[in-house]
């Protein structure tokens, strides 16, 4: 991981500056993030790996926005806004 975020296993999340990411866990039969993008809860982002792409979900506002990227680093930059896919 790049030296901008660091990431603490007990929580499953992920810092950036003043702001987390939440790791989701890629569970069979708990589609966790689909849940989020249907209902739009709760706020927040959220990464999840599906077993080879991770799947970020920015629902900071509530629009449940999401991407696959091959590499985390890139999920993470693009869930703060830095680049558009």
């Amino acid at each position: 991981m790049d030296d901008f975020m660091t990431m603490d296993a007990s929580e499953e999340m992920i810092e950036r500056g003043d702001s987390w990411i939440k790791l989701l866990a890629n569970l069979p039969g708990e589609p966790i993030l689909d849940a989020i993008v249907q209902t739009k809860q709760p706020l927040g982002r959220f990464l999840q790996f599906n077993g080879r792409n991770w799947i970020a979900c920015d629902n900071s506002k509530g629009e449940a926005i999401i991407e696959e990227f091959k590499h985390i680093e890139t999920a993470v930059r693009w869930i703060h806004g830095e680049f558009k896919e």
